[in-house]
């Protein structure tokens, strides 16, 4: 397996969701839980970095640091638009990628490619001059792995449901365990799916967690007011307030 210096994610323009668009590029919509760059960072294998079109560089420098865009050898590229978590099976995937190797979705979108040097320098500056393309040298391999382009393709239940779920799981496990709180005494849980609480979260008086459909996660300093219903699979997000009231 040849080395990896970095994970690169890019914006191939591609993606419409609308005003969610407007400030920020692909890999940093939330999508599940997590952004595609949260996920990518979380992992602590690789540095991460990116590629944007002019229109998002200046936003994503000031968000991430200049850092962000440092050159490197070599790297993973993997699409913003990503629709599914980088779990253990897809990462063997792209892992499976050979340097000077890519995976294109259908529509010629490109999934993940593996690229070093030259190739990978012409790339990203395709991606910055907004006509994503790979050199001519580069093997290409038609894939599956899907890429959403609009917004109902984040809500298509067979798959959001899923990218969730794996957020909670993946998120719950980099807790440490003086992190991990438990469901006060004045609120109640009901099914048999895990309920993941971290120990900075507030839960109000007579909040219903119903992990009977799916897990749920409360986040660091998140807060679900009194009387509300949660429905899993769900995620509350870090310092996120819940309403009084609310189901969800």
């Amino acid at each position: 397996m040849e080395q990896v210096s970095a994970i690169l994610l890019f914006d191939d323009g591609r993606g419409d969701l609308g005003p969610l668009s407007d400030l920020r590029a692909s890999f940093e919509q939330r999508t599940g839980g997590r952004t595609l760059l949260e996920a990518a960072v979380a992992l602590r294998e690789h540095p991460v970095r990116v590629a944007t079109a002019p229109r998002y560089a200046a936003l994503v420098a000031e968000r991430l640091g200049a850092e962000c865009t440092a050159p490197v050898a070599a790297a993973i590229c993997v699409n913003g638009r990503l629709h599914a978590r980088m779990d253990a099976a897809l990462r063997e995937r792209f892992d499976a990628l050979h340097v000077g190797s890519a995976i294109v979705s259908p529509d010629g979108s490109v999934v993940a490619a593996r690229l070093a040097g030259v190739a990978l320098q012409a790339f990203i500056a395709s991606v910055v001059a907004g006509a994503p393309s790979l050199t001519l040298d580069v093997a290409v391999v038609p894939t599956d792995i899907p890429l959403w382009s609009r917004p109902w393709h984040l809500l298509d239940a067979s798959r959001f449901g899923a990218i969730i779920a794996a957020d909670i799981e993946a998120v719950a496990a980099a807790w440490e365990a003086h992190e991990r709180g438990v469901v006060p005494a004045h609120a109640t849980q009901v099914g048999t799916e895990q309920c993941h609480i971290h120990a900075t979260a507030r839960l109000g008086v007579g909040v219903v967690l119903d992990t009977s459909n799916g897990a749920i996660l409360v986040d660091r300093d998140a807060e679900v007011r009194h009387g509300s219903i949660v429905t899993g699979p769900a995620f509350i997000g870090a310092k996120t307030i819940v309403s009084d009231r609310s189901v969800l």
